[in-house]
């Protein structure tokens, strides 16, 4: 079974004509947390043909990070 990841989705949106995308803030595991969020734009950065964006997500435990 194959899964996204941030290459293929932004080849994906490439292809589709668009320059950019915005990641969903819950995907699994949610990214609740600013180190989260960091790691995601290093992998961003390394990995995604298109410019990129992504969300912290928001729960009852993480009022500090925001």
């Amino acid at each position: 079974m194959h899964k996204a990841d941030i290459f293929t989705e932004s080849r994906a949106a490439v292809a589709g004509g668009r320059y950019d995308f915005h990641g969903n803030a819950q995907p699994i595991p949610p990214t609740f947390t600013q180190n989260l969020l960091k790691q995601k734009y290093a992998t961003a950065a390394v990995n995604s043909l298109a410019n990129y964006s992504f969300y912290i997500g928001a729960s009852n435990d993480n009022l500090e990070e925001g």
